[in-house]
């Protein structure tokens, strides 16, 4: 009876650690040792966007899903039918990037 509490007591109080991945999306991101290729992802109220600065490019992003197993986030550019990308997280601020094509080393710019 007591772990029974002690489960139910748990499940109310527990914090809820979900992944929050827009949010972590959200910033400027830049292919490592080049200067001359980065992004932009917005997170605000509820919508996302990809920009590309220097290209004026600017298009909506569908977060697909979060793997927590291999800690990537799946995503896709609204309007466009290039394939899903991916971003898998090594730490807050460096991901190996899938552009639908291939992949590579990407540091958010600070």
């Amino acid at each position: 009876m007591k772990t029974l509490l002690y489960i139910i007591f748990l499940s109310f109080f527990t914090p809820n650690q979900e992944f929050d991945a827009e949010r972590y999306l959200s910033g400027q991101w830049c292919k490592k040792n080049t200067d001359a290729e980065c992004f932009t992802l917005t997170y605000d109220q509820g919508l996302m966007l990809f920009e590309i600065p220097d290209g004026g490019y600017i298009e909506g992003v569908e977060v697909i899903k979060y793997d927590a197993a291999e800690k990537r986030i799946y995503w896709k550019i609204v309007g466009t039918n290039k394939d899903t990308q991916n971003f898998k997280i090594i730490d807050s601020k460096n991901v190996v990037y899938f552009d639908g094509v291939s992949s590579s080393n990407w540091e958010r710019a600070e």
